[in-house]
């Protein structure tokens, strides 16, 4: 069993040495007050021949009880180091977070130890770069449902930049902003829904699609695009997906068992049992740039509504299994660690309707409400960040406690 994560922990006076930025420069100390402790890490650039400039800001956050009670600033020295003494132990949670080129960096999240006397965060910049010949769909799951006369796709991209310079993309002419990564949606597509938010945010609607403005770090998994859209069921033909990057891999995932999915390239996987009900996987890929990925969407024998098992699994369920199996999944491939889970025959459908499991619903919801108070501009970059790095680390101690891979 592993220690489950301290969420909540009581109120406590924060203690902070309020020392000149100069000092906060030097090599690590002993904190400066009896029971604190010093922040240390090293700014490096990971872009090959690159350096870092002189008194780059760095920042560092802290936060107790999910809110943010720490915010302090220091140059980094000569090298990169940098050092805050006297930072109050009980703080829950600390993050390092570095502004370079227009871009966030962020260090790991860490938690002050019981007995060090410094806690390392590190913080790794790059050079930025606007040639997107690096980036390329490591996962692409496209999860598809139907209500009525309606599909509903909800598609989650995971993205890897394989070089050693930040994607910051191209200036967006009608607002000026930088966008990296266009999506255009199936001619006929309607509610158009971003993953936790509302357009204006990250995410620009566009004309047939939406743009996102995030960069894209180098390394692999390190963008995650998730959005979806209604379809007519009586559309001019077979759906027809094309994507500005490479794909690796193309997982379809049908929540139910009363919707069969046809595509060339496309190979079914079988029914997988999930705590969110029965599903039906279709694999495929890799996809070039610009190549299409193609299927249809047909009810199977036997079931003329096309619903899952005889209920509309709905916009809501949907966007609950694309939240929920997209986090749990843990950045590895769908069908091969999360799906695959159970025994493969079908156990009794009794209460599986694919409805989040009651021990993941808390925390899927508070990815949701994350995401979405970013996208309003209610929650700060560093927050969320901290924030939802807390709860993907208590759903993945849930997992390990179910004996669950992740």
């Amino acid at each position: 069993m592993t220690r489950r994560l301290r969420w909540y922990l009581p109120l406590a006076a924060l203690a902070l040495a309020v020392l000149p930025l100069a000092a906060l420069g030097r090599a690590p100390v002993v904190g400066a007050l009896e029971g604190d402790i010093d922040v240390i890490g090293v700014v490096e650039n990971g872009t090959a021949g690159a350096g870092i400039p002189a008194g780059l800001a760095v920042e560092l956050h802290g936060f107790r009880d999910e809110q943010e009670v720490l915010v302090q600033e220091a140059p980094a020295a000569a090298g990169g180091s940098f050092r805050f003494a006297g930072v109050a132990r009980d703080i829950e949670m600390l993050i390092v977070r570095v502004e370079y080129q227009g871009v966030a960096y962020y260090s790991q999240v860490g938690t002050p130890g019981v007995d060090a006397a410094a806690l390392e965060l590190p913080v790794v910049v790059y050079e930025t770069t606007d040639d997107p010949s690096g980036l390329v769909v490591t996962q692409l799951h496209i999860f598809v449902t139907r209500e009525g006369a309606e599909l509903r796709l909800a598609e989650y991209h995971r993205f890897a930049n394989r070089t050693d310079r930040t994607y910051v993309g191209i200036v967006d002419r009608p607002t000026g902003e930088r966008t990296t990564v266009t999506f255009l949606l199936p001619a006929g597509a309607t509610n158009l829904r971003f993953g936790g938010g509302e357009a204006g945010g990250r995410f620009l609607a566009r004309v047939g699609g939406l743009a996102d403005t995030q960069p894209i770090l180098p390394g692999e998994n390190t963008a995650e695009v998730l959005f979806s859209y209604d379809l007519p069921v009586a559309g001019p033909g077979p759906i027809e997906r094309v994507y500005g990057a490479p794909v690796d891999s193309v997982n379809i995932i049908v929540p139910g068992e009363s919707l069969r999915v046809v595509g060339e390239g496309l190979t079914a996987a079988g029914t997988e049992v999930t705590d969110w009900g029965p599903a039906l996987v279709y694999t495929g890929g890799p996809l070039a740039a610009g190549a299409p990925l193609i299927f249809s969407v047909d009810a199977l024998a036997g079931d003329a509504t096309g619903a899952s098992g005889g209920a509309a699994v709905g916009r809501a369920r949907l966007w609950e299994w694309a939240i929920g199996l997209t986090a749990l999944s843990g950045g590895v491939a769908m069908s091969a660690v999360l799906l695959a889970q159970r025994p493969k025959a079908r156990k009794e459908t009794g209460g599986e309707d694919g409805r989040v499991p009651d021990w993941a619903r808390a925390d899927i919801e508070a990815l949701v409400d994350l995401d979405r108070r970013r996208d309003r501009g209610d929650l700060g970059a560093t927050v969320h960040r901290t924030q939802r790095a807390a709860v993907m680390a208590r759903i993945r101690e849930r997992l390990a406690d179910r004996g669950r891979v992740c």
